[in-house]
């Protein structure tokens, strides 16, 4: 997997992780409307191993870019979503809709032509809103 798609993969995780996290507030800790900061957590030990020298380069890339990158999720009272990411590669916006259920947040956004759906999960003290796909994870914290 290329670094470029680790990248786009792991900003929309953190888009998906943002709605969750204001859907979790909502639900446990009174509103998720606002400003909310997120990180991405890279866990290479969910990867295959392989013995491979550029293979074992690549993860080690992949987890110093994951730590480089820098979230910012607002919730918005509308139930609209802006989902901002910044990385040395570039910045990037995911604007969509949130709904919440429970501890659990769905987020819906456009992707190309096709609109994209992530189930983020809201921690039982509405503090933390977080998804994890493979081995990026996205958490958002208020």
């Amino acid at each position: 997997m290329g670094i470029n798609k680790t990248m786009k993969q792991l900003i929309k995780v953190g888009f998906v992780l943002a709605s969750l996290a204001t859907l979790a507030v909502a639900a446990f800790a009174g509103p998720v409307t606002g400003s909310w900061r997120g990180i991405v957590r890279y866990d290479a030990s969910k990867l295959p191993a392989e013995s491979n020298a550029n293979h074992e380069k690549l993860k080690a890339q992949n987890v110093r870019n994951a730590a480089s990158v820098h979230l910012s999720l607002a919730m918005k009272a509308d139930h609209t979503f802006l989902l901002s990411s910044g990385s040395p590669n570039g910045n990037q916006n995911v604007v969509g809709t949130w709904a919440q259920s429970g501890n659990s947040i769905q987020m819906t956004f456009k992707k190309g032509a096709k609109s994209e759906t992530d189930i983020y999960s809201v921690a039982k003290d509405g503090k933390t809103i977080s998804i994890t796909k493979g081995p990026a994870s996205l958490v958002f914290f208020r």
